[in-house]
């Protein structure tokens, strides 16, 4: 269970400076430029967590293959997204409620 939750924090924290980070302004205004659609993805935590989520399955590690044993091998790839994105959600609302 410790692995999942270090997963998710990693996946928020990739997510938060592809998202916020200053590093990644320049990127992310010529790709706005260029593309109304991936500018949209790279100014969403949700949105960019999700990918984060797939890329993270498929290179590093996927936390659902220990949680759901039946399914297909594809499946956890997309079981992944979905949990690198509510976990982003749930930590970016409490970083939200907590600066208020």
């Amino acid at each position: 269970m410790m692995n999942i939750i270090i997963w998710i924090l990693i996946a928020y924290a990739t997510s938060l400076i592809i998202v916020e980070g200053s590093i990644f302004d320049g990127p992310r205004e010529r790709i706005a430029e260029k593309s109304d659609f991936f500018g949209n993805l790279l100014n969403c935590i949700m949105c960019t967590s999700t990918w984060v989520g797939f890329f993270y399955s498929i290179t590093i590690w996927s936390p659902s293959s220990s949680l759901f044993t039946n399914c297909h091998p594809l499946s956890y790839i997309f079981l992944d997204g979905m949990i690198a994105c509510g976990g982003a959600w749930i930590i970016n609302s409490m970083v939200i409620y907590f600066k208020k």
